[in-house]
């Protein structure tokens, strides 16, 4: 009994580590200088944990059904290395440090997709609110940063925004956005939370977050609603609310109306170009940058992660990997996963089309993105079985049939 309480705990440190380490390799610093390590490490961690709980009966039972259930990711792996070397024999673009970043992403397949989820799920609603509360402390600091213009060396970036203690504004926005989400619907003190993660967003000057958010809470303010007096008296307040904001917003030049898209629309034309030239195999991870620059563009991605993953993969890969994604939020849905992590989901993947999260990735965003699509697909197992519990995953299946 002792020996399993503490490797709870030690499976809690572990998480807790992963999550916050992945935090800080988004600082401005330590991104420029220190990612790929400080990512390394992340990936480290939850082999450890998946290797110290490799004893445990009951994870493992439930880490084989989950291997077995999602097929599709691995025929995704397989399909991202195969594409990796097409592309690094047909245009040599593909460093060993690259190589070594695509196995990287199979490997956090199998553990943050597929295993991790399996030890968050029992106490999911105390690490949502552990989440919370760290999101909402850099949220403060971008707070403070907007008040009284520096925190401890860090200022506002161009334009006068502000991405906490983060290297870009437009990632600490939807940081900001995912504390709100996770937080607005709680009671007591996590209304504030919210409210300081909406600040915090409001500095953030992230008009994808804003927009992303927006549409995420109206969506599902309707979502599942029974036609009533009282639902249309909500929405008529709902409305209201909502074109007050957009007009403060407006007001406060927010949106930025005259920046248009940035260019992005001109990086999406180059990257059709490119996706065309080819488009089953890809030119190979960590080729986009180079690619656009060599058509004469200054960036070093086309602003949208659906066609970076094209670009670098093909379509093939990245119809899977869409329709793992895809499958996991149906099941998240069909098996009433908690809707903050659904809506979170639903945010990051409309966020997407602005920056770069992706499914295996470690950064914070990408890492929460894909914890997320776990629980998600963790969820379809039932909420009958508890790791803690004496029930083995047989009679918890047979249980579940026969309920």
């Amino acid at each position: 009994m002792r020996l399993s309480i503490k490797k709870l705990k030690l499976n809690d440190l572990l998480i807790y580590l992963m999550v916050l380490i992945s935090f800080f390799s988004y600082e401005r610093s330590l991104y420029r200088n220190y990612y790929q390590p400080m990512i390394m490490s992340v990936l480290l961690l939850g082999i450890i944990a998946l290797f110290i709980n490799s004893n445990n009966t009951k994870i493992f039972s439930l880490y084989g059904r989950s291997l077995k259930r999602n097929i599709e990711v691995h025929f995704l792996s397989v399909l991202l290395i195969f594409s990796t070397l097409i592309a690094s024999v047909k245009y040599g673009m593909i460093t060993f440090i690259g190589l070594i970043i695509v196995i990287s992403t199979i490997f956090s397949f199998y553990v943050f997709y597929l295993f991790i989820p399996i030890i968050i799920y029992p106490d999911l609603d105390n690490k949502t609110q552990k989440l919370i509360k760290i999101i909402t402390l850099f949220s403060l600091i971008a707070i403070f940063i907007g008040i009284q213009g520096s925190f401890l060396g860090y200022t506002p970036t161009h334009y006068k925004r502000i991405a906490s203690i983060f290297f870009d504004p437009n990632y600490f926005g939807a940081i900001a956005s995912i504390g709100f989400i996770l937080s607005i619907n709680r009671k007591g003190k996590y209304k504030i939370y919210a409210l300081l993660n909406m600040l915090a967003l409001y500095y953030s000057g992230s008009r994808a977050a804003m927009i992303a958010l927006i549409f995420v809470m109206l969506f599902f303010f309707f979502y599942n609603k029974k036609v009533s007096f009282k639902t249309f008296i909500k929405f008529a307040l709902l409305g209201v609310a909502t074109y007050l904001v957009i007009g403060f917003l407006s007001d406060a030049n927010f949106f930025r109306v005259y920046q248009g898209l940035n260019s992005r629309d001109y990086l999406w034309g180059l990257s059709f170009e490119l996706i065309l030239t080819e488009p089953i195999w890809g030119y190979g991870y960590g080729s986009v940058g180079d690619l656009i620059r060599s058509m004469g563009a200054l960036n070093a991605s086309s602003h949208n992660s659906y066609l970076d993953y094209i670009i670098m993969y093909g379509i093939p890969a990245f119809a899977i990997n869409l329709f793992i994604i895809l499958k996991a939020t149906f099941l998240g849905i069909k098996n009433k996963l908690p809707q903050e992590i659904t809506k979170s989901i639903f945010f990051l993947l409309i966020v997407s089309n602005s920056i770069s999260i992706n499914l295996g990735g470690l950064g914070v965003l990408s890492l929460f993105f894909t914890l997320f699509l776990g629980l998600s697909s963790r969820a379809s197992y039932g909420s009958v079985y508890d790791l803690n519990s004496k029930v083995t995953p047989k009679q918890n299946l047979k249980e579940s049939v026969v309920k």
